[in-house]
């Protein structure tokens, strides 16, 4: 339990060391070109160390194009997003992705949806209204609906995402997983990097310590160390209770949020987010379909 309660702190403390890097000037390419470049090698050391058997090229390389588009698309639009809103807001409107999820699986994969899975669909989607609601009736001060907007569309790539890799990523190690994600998704900003210095605009890296602090903590505690703490855990644990247990992830966000960078929420989008991560935790009690989504989120680092 430990294990995955410091996995969630790590993954929500990524918000707020982002935003001491774009404080510094950084823009998100120069974060997560960083982030994933160094995260990916660390973790393909640990790999080669723990001689872990890799899979097939074929299989390798359809999930190296799903993490170069979809994980890609989620993380420039969830860094994207805490440049036009709060921190803590983007957190709980990412958390509305097993939502989507399941209807997505239900869509493409055919799986029913239950009573009790209706209920927590309901009660997420009434928390994700009340979260919002301000934003969209124009009474959310410092609050951009483009923000809210990419926020969104983090949550829909997400779930798109994981129900396309899911039929690929249980074949395969989650470490391995991890690292070709990571990797993939550092040659793709890498990539789409160089195409914007072609036209003069170049990637932004910190100015100073305090920035790079920041990309440090995105990199290092918010990905390596969280993504082995909660392997580490869930072994331990399995995936329901770790799955649970992870949705401390966008409290830790909204506290830090508050306590470092002074933003708060109104009463309604309190009780927005706790019906959305109550929906959550119900839907992780609802079976093994809906562990398998939670685990895939912790499993390829992010609400982000």
């Amino acid at each position: 339990m430990l294990l995955i309660i410091l996995s969630a702190i790590s993954f929500g403390a990524m918000s707020t060391f982002a935003r001491y890097a774009y404080a510094d000037a950084a823009d998100l390419y120069g974060i997560l070109i960083a982030r994933f470049w160094c995260a990916g090698l660390a973790l393909l050391a640990l790999a080669c160390l723990r001689k872990l058997v890799w899979p097939p090229l074929p299989l390798i390389a359809r999930l190296a194009a799903l993490g170069g588009v979809g994980y890609v698309g989620m993380s420039y639009c969830y860094f994207s997003a805490i440049n036009y809103a709060p921190v803590s807001l983007v957190a709980l409107v990412l958390y509305v992705y097993p939502t989507i999820v399941t209807l997505l699986a239900a869509l493409v994969l055919h799986e029913r949806i239950t009573p009790i899975k209706l209920g927590a669909l309901l009660l997420c989607s009434l928390g994700t209204l009340l979260t919002i609601g301000p934003t969209l009736h124009g009474s959310a001060a410092g609050v951009s609906a483009i923000g809210v907007g990419l926020a969104l569309a983090a949550a829909v790539t997400y779930a798109i995402f994981i129900v396309l890799s899911t039929r690929i990523t249980h074949r395969i190690d989650p470490v391995i997983t991890t690292v070709v994600l990571c990797l993939s998704a550092a040659a793709m900003f890498t990539l789409l990097a160089l195409a914007r210095a072609s036209v003069g605009l170049p990637p932004q890296f910190p100015h100073s310590a305090s920035g790079w602090i920041g990309v440090a903590g995105v990199t290092i505690v918010s990905t390596l160390v969280a993504v082995i703490a909660f392997f580490a855990g869930l072994k331990r644990l399995g995936a329901s209770q770790s799955s649970m247990l992870s949705t401390l992830e966008p409290i830790v966000t909204i506290g830090l949020a508050a306590w470092l960078l002074a933003e708060s929420l109104s009463s309604w989008q309190w009780l927005g987010g706790a019906l959305t991560l109550g929906g959550v935790v119900w839907l992780a009690g609802t079976g093994k379909d809906a562990e398998v989504v939670l685990q895939q989120h912790q499993k390829l680092s992010d609400a982000a």
